[in-house]
């Protein structure tokens, strides 16, 4: 190097580029010398992991499912402590997120106390007997007092730099709960007809064969008969014969279908 000059300051901004001032002999600025580094790739990645995040900011607050992130607790393997949970927690439970973070058990309070037992078992066993899939139908208990169903599914993720952790998403089920809830008292409501009604009842298939009888078919006797315009009908066997348990004529009410044109 010139003996006359002296290097006096070396910066090295986060941009990559750099420069160095050289003073000549009396301490005046002389010249810069200077660098420039491609980081044009680096802006790349930078920009493609911004659009990632944009995509996956929009799918967790349009989704109707609420996403979530739940850790294994090392104090207790047979918990799960909340570690993120999407926004839209809020409107499924009406607990605010941030307290649902500050309060990583709180999960487990809004279980319905009827299915505490089944989701807590299924909890610590998920963590502890090397389980990778989790998912679990279960009641919750809103913020208001009201009761929903949730659909809970979760992954386990293994890290290898750092501690297993579960992800997955809570989806609301309650409609679909409740559409079913109808369904069955509906056929309870059809059974304790069927069972209580005075004449019996015959479902038959399309070929003619008995598929189901209710209780009071057992006093009446059937032969079966040829089929009339597609429908099959039963008729009783005369009152005279010895194996008719019960005498006189027996009325019957029966289902058939028609068959296919």
């Amino acid at each position: 190097t010139d003996p006359d000059r002296e290097v006096c300051a070396i910066a090295l901004p986060p941009s990559g580029s750099g420069t160095l001032s050289y003073l000549d002999g009396d301490g005046n600025l002389d010249y810069f010398l200077g660098f420039l580094t491609d980081v044009s790739s680096r802006h790349d990645a930078e920009e493609r992991l911004r659009e990632a995040e944009l995509t996956f900011r929009t799918m967790v607050e349009q989704n109707p499912a609420v996403f979530y992130i739940n850790a294994i607790d090392p104090d207790d393997p047979t918990k799960s402590l909340t570690r993120y949970i999407g926004p839209r927690a809020e409107q499924l439970t009406g607990i605010p997120v941030e307290q649902m973070i500050a309060d990583p058990e709180l999960w487990r309070t809004m279980i319905h106390p009827d299915d505490r037992e089944m989701v807590f078992e299924a909890d610590a066993s998920s963590n502890t007997d090397g389980s990778d899939r989790f998912a679990l139908e279960y009641r919750m208990i809103r913020k208001d007092g009201s009761t929903i169903w949730v659909l809970d599914e979760a992954t386990l993720i293994r890290s290898e730099n750092g501690a297993p952790y579960w992800q997955g998403f809570r989806l609301d089920i309650t409609g679909r709960k409740e559409a079913e809830q109808r369904v069955q008292d509906a056929h309870e409501h059809l059974r304790v007809m069927v069972d209580s009604a005075l004449d019996a009842v015959v479902s038959m298939d399309q070929q003619g064969d008995v598929i189901e009888l209710s209780g009071k078919s057992e006093t009446c006797a059937w032969n079966q008969t040829t089929s009339v315009c597609g429908c099959t009908g039963l008729k009783s066997r005369s009152t005279n014969d010895s194996s008719v348990s019960k005498p006189g004529l027996c009325r019957a009410t029966f289902s058939s279908r028609r068959a296919s044109q």
